[in-house]
This record gives structure tokens, sequence and C-alpha cells, in this order.
């Protein structure tokens, strides 16, 4: 089917419009979802000015959240929608916070206006390509599933409806409608990508969650277009700058759009004007007489709020009191709190219900509180519902508010051990107190992974150190339930005496601080005494071994793949990277097996390789450039996947944009040398309008050194690459094995080896 645009969009348009009135007073005005949680009416009046862009024509009016990115509209959204959405937001999508731009025009004019605008913003775009992963009542009801346990239901009204008042719900368009199949797969996987205010968050569902989801919801492949008509494509330009969408749309025109005076200056009461209510040239929302008092307030006010005014309005902003409770507010709605579940009921609500923010900003150090705004946060492995990631323009403003807020005065700390023997004695007396002679914290806690009692509470050795303020770790284990009183933590420091005099002096404040500082060194810290796990050796034979769990090192999203002859390796799904290769056993899968799962697979090899965590491909890099840091989601990149070759083996597909990578590892006894080797064959085919070549980074290590057609890495790695020559980037401390893949109308294909070398035991 071929969609001509917009000759047949104008047509209905201009039907649809003809047939309706140019005003409608009683549609929906728009819906902020988080208002509820506010009682003052300028707060209220605050966030709303925020959700409709005020402030992107009228100074003084305060942030703006960024409207929806408009450069690859076309890859994901229906012209026949959006076009129908343009000619009347309000009625097509209830509860937007896009308004409509000029009421003045006739609908004639406005339907003639929408159809260039399509032409104008899906030119040079085509409809997104097929991605077949499947269909049918098995993926709609997976989708189902995902939709309601991952967190979609906590501000969405659920697929099927809830037993209560809707009314929480946060707004949505008839996405079946509104995105193709493949649109809205993709939104889902990166919606901070399209729109960067982080109203949408960031779930990180899988490629295969993502397509379950828009299938569930009756999304539909995309139909082909034609290229709409170049005149077209001129006047939806000149419309586009004439009715001041470039005031919240940027990046899409380079004009500058005109002010429409300082907030200060106008008069609220006026007739005329978004408030008023009347058709004219401005901007309608069609405001509700409750929201309009709300935004004269917000006008009135004399001043901005405090800090926990201000962290109000944004949690309101951003609906986290729909999961979150802080300060009285919050928290989840009863009919809502079947749709949060746990992977373990054993230890009690927090098991399946998000925490409450309540001294959070005291709880979590900044560097996390910010990573766990702006990108969410798995550390309760056992809880279903998903902590996403609101981006990290949403967490600059939050985080240090809720850390100023919060903020409270340390304990004096006992002195720092002079010597190493001090320090590691110190450490020893917290392993001892956290151990089965101790404390016993490990009966309830998984400890790196592993776990010895009924219960798999939140894992000590992962990330308290990274994750706790050191002040807060004291402060919660003299008083638990100060912090959360419906916690199973016992108290154990009761009346300020310690169960256990005999160790550290039973000085209260040394043994915390023995705890806290045995803790922070992380995964990597010796396992106290009474952890004790079976291994689950996972072992090669003549087919290939793969685990999909999280691996140590490399992750959640780690691929390993055992192949006959004793190399493994283990491929990174996140960053799309070759990330870990090691010669002799497999792995120890314990961790992922045990308790909840929610540890780390073990490497058991005597030979390990440790690659660059990617992206490890980059299309844009000039020869002296340095390696961006920029996430394979921001550079779109997208895995497409694997597939498995008759023996078992699996070939990895990626693409970045413009060109598919096939990345097929596989192992050769004739690589040279004692061991079996890992040859990599790369196949690379380049669509149009690419460049001319990609950039690959094999290695990091402050040792790089070519001998013959072998690169030495570090203490014993060699790698040689067959069709293509690498280059060696020397950096201050460390270098960098780089290869330039040149593109062309042929695919690309080169072999790398990898291989340890003896000499490097």
């Amino acid at each position: 089917m071929v969609r001509p645009l917009p000759a047949l969009l104008l047509l209905g348009l201009l039907a649809a419009a003809c047939g309706g009135r140019a005003y409608d007073a009683a549609k929906a005005p728009p819906k902020v979802a988080g208002l509820a949680a506010l009682e003052a009416p300028a707060a209220r009046g605050r966030v709303l000015m925020r959700a409709l862009r005020c402030g992107a024509c009228h100074e003084g009016a305060g942030p703006v959240d960024p409207a929806p990115a408009l450069s690859k509209v076309g890859e994901r959204l229906d012209p026949d929608y959006v076009g129908r959405f343009l000619v009347d937001p309000h009625g097509v999508e209830p509860g937007t916070v896009m308004p409509d731009v000029d009421r003045s025009r006739s609908v004639a004019d406005r339907g003639a206006d929408a159809a260039a605008l399509v032409a104008f913003l899906f030119a040079g775009s085509d409809a997104p390509a097929a991605v077949d992963l499947g269909a049918g009542p098995d993926v709609g009801a997976a989708g189902r599933e995902h939709y309601e346990r991952l967190g979609c239901a906590a501000c969405h009204a659920p697929l099927a409806g809830i037993d209560g008042d809707p009314s929480g719900s946060a707004p949505m368009a008839d996405v079946a409608q509104k995105y193709s199949l493949e649109g809205l797969r993709a939104f889902l996987l990166d919606p901070l990508e399209h729109r960067a205010s982080g109203r949408m968050p960031d779930l990180a569902l899988t490629p295969a969650e993502a397509h379950a989801i828009a299938v569930a919801m009756g999304a539909e492949p995309a139909a082909r277009r034609d290229a709409p008509d170049p005149a077209f494509v001129r006047r939806g330009r000149e419309r586009f700058v004439a009715l001041g969408c470039a005031a919240c749309h940027e990046g899409v025109v380079d004009e500058e759009p005109n002010n429409a005076g300082a907030l200060a200056t106008l008069d609220p009461t006026s007739e005329t004007g978004c408030l008023s209510g009347a058709a004219g040239s401005w901007p309608a929302f069609d405001l509700d007489e409750g929201q309009v008092a709300d935004l004269r307030a917000a006008i009135g006010a004399p001043s901005a709020p405090d800090e926990d005014g201000a962290i109000v309005e944004l949690m309101a902003a951003r609906q986290c009191f729909a999961c979150h409770a802080r300060g009285g507010l919050g928290g989840v709605a009863a009919a809502r709190d079947r749709f949060f579940t746990t992977e373990d009921e054993r230890t009690g609500s927090a098991s399946r219900l998000p925490p409450p923010l309540d001294h959070v900003g005291e709880r979590l150090t900044p560097t996390w509180l910010h990573k766990a705004i702006a990108h969410g946060q798995e550390q309760r492995a056992y809880v279903t519902t998903r902590m996403p990631g609101f981006g990290a323009s949403f967490a600059h403003e939050l985080a240090p508010l809720l850390g100023a807020a919060d903020a409270t005065a340390d304990p004096v700390f006992p002195a720092e051990p002079a010597t190493e023997e001090e320090r590691r004695a110190f450490r020893d007396l917290g392993m001892t107190l956290v151990g089965d002679q101790g404390l016993n914290c490990i009966a309830c806690h998984t400890f790196g992974g592993e776990s010895v009692g009924a219960m798999a509470a939140i894992d000590l050795a992962a990330t308290t150190g990274e994750r706790l303020t050191r002040g807060y770790f004291h402060r919660y284990l003299r008083e638990p339930t100060r912090y959360r009183p419906d916690t199973l933590m016992p108290t154990f420091f009761a009346g300020d005496k310690s169960p256990l005099p005999e160790l550290g002096d039973g000085d209260i404040t040394r043994q915390i601080d023995a705890m806290w500082n045995y803790l922070a060194e992380g995964r990597n810290t010796r396992r106290p005494r009474g952890l004790r796990s079976p291994p689950v050796v996972l072992e090669v034979g003549d087919r290939p071994q793969i685990l999909r769990r999280r691996l140590q090192r490399t992750g959640k999203r780690g691929i390993s793949v055992g192949l006959p002859g004793g190399v493994s390796f283990a491929f990174d799904a996140e960053t799309l990277s070759l990330h870990q290769v090691w010669w002799g056993g497999f792995l120890d899968a314990s961790p992922v097996f045990h308790g909840q799962g929610s540890g780390e697979a073990r490497i058991l090899g005597e030979y390990v390789a440790v690659l660059p965590l990617g992206p490890t491909f980059v299309t844009e890099l000039g020869d002296d450039d340095a390696w961006p840091s920029a996430t394979r989601r921001e550079l779109g990149q997208e895995l497409g996947g694997y597939d498995l070759d008759a023996a078992g083996a699996p070939t990895f597909r990626y693409s970045l944009p413009g060109v598919n990578v096939e990345d097929a590892p596989r192992g050769s006894a004739t690589g040279g040398g004692e061991k079996v080797a890992l040859v990599r064959k790369l196949r690379l085919v380049a669509g149009e309008g690419t460049p001319s070549r990609v950039w690959l980074l094999l290695a990091r290590d402050a040792r790089i050194e070519a001998d013959g057609a072998i690169f030495r890495v570090g203490k014993g790695l060699g790698i040689e690459v067959t069709g293509v020559e690498p280059v060696v980037f020397r950096g201050d401390e460390q270098s960098e094995l780089r290869v330039p893949i040149p593109l062309g109308q042929q695919p690309s294909e080169l072999s790398i080896t990898y291989r340890w070398l003896e000499e490097g035991r």
C-alpha cells in the first residue's frame, strides 16, 4: 500500500474541517496528572506553566519542558494522524498540552496549514523499516503483561482499565492510530531521544519487550509513503515559522521565534490572550476555570518556592508521586496497587513497592542520586516495576535540591587507621560483623550475588559504598524504623548498646564504621564467614553454551558464549561490544541461579582479556579525535538480536546510522598457538548517504605494541586484523587499537583474531 503525501491528506483534512466548528468550548483541558498532589494554586500554576511551555514565549515564566523532537517524526508517527492533530489537537488527543496555535483562521485554512506542515515535517524521511519480531496473541499477551508489571500502568490507564478512579492517569493518545508498529517500538526503546523533557521516562525495555507492548497496544506496520510535493514542503516550512512552532520545537528551523512579552508585563485578566478562552491568533490551550485561576495565581506569586516546595513541584511535574511518597504526599494509589508485584514476597512491602523518598538526599550519594534519576536503577532485582530514567536535564534540577533539602550533619566518625595493618584489622572487624559470627546480615541480604537465607534483600556488597552515604549508614543502623517504619530490618543497637560487646570494644560507632569500610570495598571484597553457595559450573561440550544473565564486569545485558575448544567470550547487548574473551573454564552460574538470581555469573577462565565496553563503533571520528563518551542510544545504534548457525553459535546483528552489522565470533584451532583462537567475522552493509568509513575500537591499554601482523595488548592478548589495517592511537596514559573500516556499495568484510600469547602468562 502506498500513501501519496500530502494530496490525499489535504482532501481528508479539508473534508473533516469543513464539517466541524472553528471553536469548541467543551473540549477537554490539558491534563498534567501530577497536579493532584499540589494544594497551593500558585504551585499548580507553576507546574502548568512548565508543562504548557509558557516560558518558550514569555520571559520570566520559569523553566520550559522541551517539546517533542520533530527531526525524526516521519520515522515514528502516522502522517494522517499528525495532520488531524494539527487541525484539532484537543479533539484528537484529549488532555494534550499542545495548543491550537491560531483559531483566528478558518478551519479550511487550518486544514491547508496542517497538510503543508505534514509535508515539511515528513520530507526526507521514509516510513521506518519493518522489524520482524513476531505478532499474534502470544506476543500481545506478553506485551500486556509487560505493560502492567514493568511500570507503564503506574502512570497510564492500564490497557484493560482499572478497578477504581483512573483520574490520576497521565493522558495517552490513541497510539494505534498515532504510531506505526516500528515507530512505537523505537519510541519505547528510547523515549528520551524524542522527548528530552523526561515526561515519558525510559524504562530500559529490551527490543522484545518494546515490540510486545507495541503489539499489545494495537500498533500496525507502517505503510509505504510517496515523497511530498516540494511546493507543499516549502509552504510547510513557511507556516512552521509563521505560526511560531519554533518557539517550542527546537532544531527544525533556524529562525528565532518572536517573544510574546515578559510575563510581568501581561494582564492575566485580559479578554484576549492565552488565558482568555477567546478565539484569536494566540495559542488556545482550552484551559478550564481552575487552571486559569492557578495560572493567574502563579503569575501573581511574589517569589519562587523554597527547596522543599521546588522538590514537590518537580516531582508533581514528572508524576513521581504516582510511585513514591515524600513528605506525606503520594505513594501507590489503591487502584493501582495490584500492578506493583515482586519476585520475592518474603521481604514484605519493600519487595514490591517503590521506596519512599523521605531522606533520599541524605541517603544516596550525589553521584548515585543523579544517576538514579537520569538513568533509573535496578538495585532491587526482586521488584518487577522498574525505576525509569528521566534524563540528565531533569536530574540536574532535582538531585541537588534533594541533597540540599535532606542534608544532615554527620556523626563523628572514628579516627582513620594509621597503617595498612590497622586498616586491614578494621575491615576484618566489619567482615566478622556482617558474617554469621556477628550480626549475620547475610541471613537476609544478598552478598555479591549470593544468598544463604530464605530472603534475598538488597545486595550489600554490590553498591553500598557507591550508593549510600557514610553518615546515613550510621544513622540507619542505629534507628532503621525512623527511616522505614515498615522495614523488616531489626534494630541491632537498641538503647545505644551493641549486642556484641566483645567485638571492637563494644563501641557502636566503631562497629558500624567497620562494616561501612568493609562493604565499601564493593564486589571484590572478601566474602564473610557463612556465605556458602554450591557452584553451578557450566561446561562446554561439542556445542556452544549461551547464558544471557548478568556477568561480572560486563553487567546485566551480558551474553556469555562458551565455544568448543576452551575459548569463550561475552557480548554486551547494551553497548553492542565484544567485551571479554577468556580461555579455560566457562562459567560458575551459581550467583544467577541461587537466591533471586540477582548476582553475577563468574568467569572460570585462567586467562581473561577485558576489552573496551562500548560503544565500540562510531561513524563520525577524526584521525586525531578522542573516542566519544556518548552511549550507543545517543549514537543511534540499535541491537537487532542474534541467530544461531547449525552448530549453535550466535551471529549478532546490530545497526549504526545507515549501516547494518553482522558480527560472528567463532573458535578456530588454526589461529596459532596452543589454545583455540577466537576469530570474529564482521560484515558491514552501508545504505545511501552513509559516511565513507566507520571506526571500530578493539582494545584500550597502557601497552599496545605491533609485533609483525599481531598487536600485543597488555600482558598476554594478541590481536590480528585481516582485511583492514589497524592504527594505534596514543593517549597520555592509555593507547587504543582502532580500525578504520571503509564503506562502499559492496559489503565491507574483515576478520579479527584474538589469541592468548603463551609468553604473556
